[in-house]
C-alpha cells in the first residue's frame, strides 16, 4: 500500500466525497422504492411509466392501472421527476372499482392495531386553481362517498369518508396547500377514532363520530378528479400516488416527507 502523504490525502478525499453523497441523499432509486414498503399497499403509481395510450401501471402488480382521460401531457420536474400534467378540463386518470379499492377499514387480514386506510403523493394545484379532486373515490350520493382527497381552491387539503350515510371531512391549515408549489398530501382514517390530513409533515385530525367502517362504494378510483358537482378537476399536478388497506405511521409519513422533498425544492 503506498503510504505517501499525497496518497493518504487522496483517500481521504474520496472518504469524505463518498462520505457528503451518502448524507447529501436521497437517491432516485430511494425515492421510487421507499413508497413499495408501505404495509396493506393497494395501488402505487409513478407517472413516469406508461403505454402507448398514456395508461399509467398499477406498480404494486394489482393490476389497478390508471386509463388516460382527456389530454393531460407527461413532463419533467426540475430534471429528475416526472409527473403528470392537468389542464382542469376533462383530464383525469382512472380505474373501475373492484375488491382492492373497496377499503373499509375493518380488514381481518391486516393486524387490528393497523386497520385503516391511508392515501396520497405529491401534488401541485396551479396558480388560482379551483376546487379539486387529488384522489377519489367519491359521487353525489352518499352510497358512493368512500374517500377522497381535495384541494379547497382557497390553499388548504381536505381528506374527506363516508360510511353510505353520512360524510366526514378534515380541512388542513390555512395557506398549507400554495399555488404553484409541490405538496406532500395524505389522508388517513382510523376507525371510529379519528381522520387526518398532512400537509408536507403537519397534521391535522377530526375525531368526533369517526365511523367504525367506510362504505364500500362502486364509484371507481379517480386521480386528478372528484366525481362530485361540476366534476371537481385538477388544474394542476401529481408526480407520485399510493393507497394504503392500513395506518401509516406518523413516523413513517414523516420519514416519506423528508426523504423525498428535496427533489420537490420543498
Amino acid at each position: 500500500m503506498d503510504l505517501s502523504p499525497q496518497s493518504q490525502l487522496n483517500r481521504l478525499d474520496k472518504r469524505v466525497t463518498r462520505g457528503e453523497a451518502e448524507a447529501i441523499g436521497p437517491t432516485l432509486g430511494e425515492f421510487y422504492g421507499q413508497f413499495h414498503g408501505l404495509i396493506g399497499l393497494r395501488g402505487l403509481w409513478y407517472p413516469g411509466i406508461q403505454d402507448s395510450g398514456g395508461v399509467i401501471p398499477d406498480l404494486t402488480l394489482l393490476n389497478n392501472n390508471l386509463g388516460y382521460n382527456g389530454n393531460p401531457t407527461l413532463a419533467l420536474h426540475n430534471n429528475y421527476v416526472p409527473y403528470e400534467d392537468y389542464d382542469g378540463t376533462g383530464d383525469f386518470h382512472s380505474v373501475a372499482d373492484n375488491a382492492t379499492l373497496d377499503i373499509l377499514g375493518t380488514e381481518t387480514t391486516i393486524a387490528a392495531a393497523s386497520r385503516g386506510l391511508t392515501l396520497g403523493g405529491w401534488f401541485w394545484a396551479d396558480a388560482s386553481a379551483p376546487i379539486a379532486g387529488l384522489m377519489s373515490k367519491w359521487s353525489n350520493a352518499a352510497a358512493g362517498q368512500s374517500y377522497a382527497l381535495r384541494y379547497t381552491g382557497s390553499n388548504r387539503l381536505q381528506f374527506l369518508v363516508g360510511d353510505g350515510v353520512n360524510s366526514f371531512t378534515v380541512t388542513s391549515g390555512a395557506a398549507s396547500f400554495p399555488n404553484a408549489d409541490w405538496v406532500f398530501c395524505v389522508g388517513r382514517y382510523t376507525p371510529s377514532t379519528v381522520i387526518d390530513v398532512f400537509t408536507n409533515g403537519t397534521k391535522v385530525s377530526f375525531s368526533t363520530a369517526i365511523p367504525a367502517a367506510l362504505v364500500n362504494s362502486t364509484q371507481q378510483l379517480e386521480i386528478g378528479r372528484l366525481n362530485a358537482v361540476n366534476l371537481q378537476e385538477l388544474d394542476g399536478r401529481w408526480a407520485v400516488a399510493f393507497l394504503c388497506a392500513a395506518l401509516i405511521p406518523d413516523t413513517q409519513l414523516t420519514y416519506l416527507f423528508n426523504r423525498s422533498r428535496i427533489f420537490f425544492g420543498v
